[in-house]
């Protein structure tokens, strides 16, 4: 099978990681380091509202806004792009390009269980070309 119609769900990180929509942005930030991330999902009432990805962050840090007083609510993208875990590699890289984001929150039934990025992609293809075989 050529790497690139491998699914998605076989490059995905999980388990996701989150955190509540009321958290400040300082402090979401602390868990994109500790868990050495680029995006996080933003949960509301224990449910998905939104991702934040290290380009959000860095948009509100270049307004001059304190992270202490923003929420990540506030600063997270609310419109994510979702895929389901099937999909395959080629088409993911195909909507990540497309949708012009970094980070694509994987589902299984309506539920994400998964994030694959860019990152994910290339690292992959780049194994693939160092050792001939995913």
């Amino acid at each position: 099978m050529s790497p690139s119609e491998v699914p998605a769900s076989d490059l995905m990180s999980w388990p996701v990681v989150t955190v509540d929509h009321s958290c400040t942005l300082q402090e979401a930030i602390e868990v994109l380091g500790a868990e050495e991330v680029g995006a996080v999902v933003v949960t509301r009432h224990g449910h998905p509202a939104g991702v934040l990805s290290e380009r959000d962050v860095v948009a509100h840090l270049a307004q001059a806004a304190d992270p202490a007083h923003v929420t990540a609510g506030e600063a997270m993208t609310d419109e994510v792009v979702t895929a389901p875990e099937t999909i395959t590699v080629r088409d993911a890289a195909r909507l990540l390009a497309t949708a012009d984001v970094r980070h694509l929150p994987l589902t299984r039934d309506g539920a994400i269980v998964g994030m694959l990025s860019c990152r994910d992609v290339v690292d992959a293809l780049a194994e693939v070309r160092r050792t001939g075989s995913a």
